[in-house]
């Protein structure tokens, strides 16, 4: 420290964490008095933050307003004033997918109706958008999210974390997904690709360029033989990504899985509808 700081002027905000009694906001304390012993002019009162407690932001927050309000002219002071404007685009996945433009409803109850062992069901009530009806005998249309497993077992497979961001580059044809702008690894996986749909005998064979031993080369030929893929993948439901599981070594591209992964679909159901008064409907799912 100089021997004299005089015309300097200073504030200090310390942050530290009780649980280090002996040293807690030791060094922010000497530096405020150091300062001020060699003649420079304290601003402010010493600001301490507690990195244990919930509000330690709102703590800072404070003491930096009351900061700038004594080192900015007030017109300084009002433009530090945070603001954020959100718009929200609720079609974005939709006009990506190519459903169009689709009326939402807000579900405002959903409750179990069954006890026991019986198959559930569902007496759930939605309130349409101003203008949109509904008979008894039409479809509502369903666009899902990928359960959060199912995008974890594709996450692991691909050794992605579900922040990281994929930006995917396309040619040849029209893609269902989003291309030439990142997305996170995770909204790629939950909201645009189909991960439970029984692989195909085509995607079965695929896999066999991407085989580095010999052994599950011979094992992927045999599963791609109509005689054994009806029983083993069609009829059992196998995704591409239980056979990728099954077989670790088989190093298929990120880029070839999303290509080979048929988009999210709709989903249309025609429950049972008790009530439909317009703009409520009291509808009756089962579940099994």
């Amino acid at each position: 420290m100089p021997e004299s700081t005089r015309g300097v002027r200073y504030a200090v905000f310390g942050c530290g964490h009780p649980d280090w009694a002996a040293t807690y906001h030791a060094v922010p304390t000497t530096i405020d008095n150091r300062l001020q012993e060699s003649g420079a002019e304290r601003l402010l009162a010493r600001g301490e933050g507690n990195a244990s407690a919930a509000d330690l932001f709102d703590t800072f927050d404070d003491w930096e307003e009351s900061f700038l309000d004594i080192i900015a002219a007030p017109e300084m002071a009002k433009a530090t004033k945070a603001s954020l404007t959100a718009i929200v685009d609720t079609q974005a996945r939709h006009k990506m997918l190519k459903h169009g433009e689709i009326p939402s409803a807000k579900i405002t109850s959903n409750d179990v109706i069954t006890h026991g062992g019986q198959q559930i069901k569902r007496h759930i009530v939605m309130r349409l958008e101003e203008g949109s009806s509904y008979r008894a005998g039409d479809y509502l249309s369903l666009l899902p999210i990928t359960p959060v497993e199912s995008v974890r077992r594709v996450l692991k497979r691909f050794e992605l974390h579900g922040d990281d961001r994929v930006s995917l580059k396309g040619s040849g044809q029209s893609f269902l997904f989003p291309t030439d702008t990142p997305i996170s690894a995770f909204d790629l996986f939950s909201g645009f690709v189909e991960l439970g749909q029984p692989a195909s005998i085509k995607q079965v064979a695929s896999l066999m360029q991407f085989a580095r031993r010999n052994e599950d080369m011979s094992r992927l030929e045999k599963l791609s033989r109509p005689e054994v893929y009806e029983p083993e993948v069609a009829k059992s439901r196998r995704s591409l990504l239980d056979i990728l599981e099954e077989y670790p070594m088989v190093e298929m591209p990120l880029g070839d899985f999303i290509l080979a992964l048929p988009p999210l679909r709709m989903r249309q159901v025609c429950p049972d509808v008790r009530l439909a008064l317009t703009p409520v409907l009291h509808l009756i799912f089962t579940f099994g």
